[in-house]
């Protein structure tokens, strides 16, 4: 039976680290795309019970990265003038970004919220940005000087009936 599983994506560098155990795997999206993928269920933390749930609302993606110290202006740079566009162009909605300002990583850490209608959307979206030649180009262009983002990980969110955001 294939079932649709969830797996944290990291990335140290340009190298990515998949934090889940499967036997037979299938990836969907190449690498800094969303963090599901297809196959055989094999871990009873990735049980169907738990990922291949179908969702009554709208679901919400949270993005953390880690920052390369030094490089949180050029994230938010290539953020505001080069990610947003992109990210509106191919139906993602922003819900807000934020920096730690109190706890730990306060120099490091960017937070962002994603909302798609469905994980077919969020997959959809998440294939073509990546995809997207304007963001390939963009992304090796501002990362000449070394990667932005030491480590990035992904929760996909839906939310309780008692939430004010649906």
């Amino acid at each position: 039976m294939v079932s649709l599983l969830r797996t944290i994506h990291q990335f140290r560098g340009d190298k990515l680290l998949e934090l889940v155990t499967l036997t037979e795997k299938k990836r969907v999206s190449p690498t800094n795309g969303p963090g599901w993928i297809y196959g055989e269920e094999r871990s009873s933390l990735n049980s169907p019970e738990r990922t291949a749930r179908k969702f009554k609302n709208m679901i919400y993606e949270l993005r953390t990265y880690q920052v390369v110290p030094g490089k949180m202006k050029n994230l938010n740079d290539r953020f505001a003038n080069i990610t947003l566009p992109l990210f509106k162009k191919h139906n993602m909605k922003v819900i807000g970004f934020w920096e730690t300002a109190i706890g730990e990583a306060t120099t490091t850490e960017l937070v962002y919220l994603l909302a798609f209608e469905d994980l077919g959307h969020y997959q959809r979206a998440w294939d073509a940005f990546i995809a997207d030649p304007e963001w390939q180009a963009a992304k090796r262009l501002t990362e000449i000087g070394g990667p932005l983002v030491n480590v990035a990980s992904s929760k996909i969110l839906e939310p309780t009936d008692y939430s004010p955001l649906q």
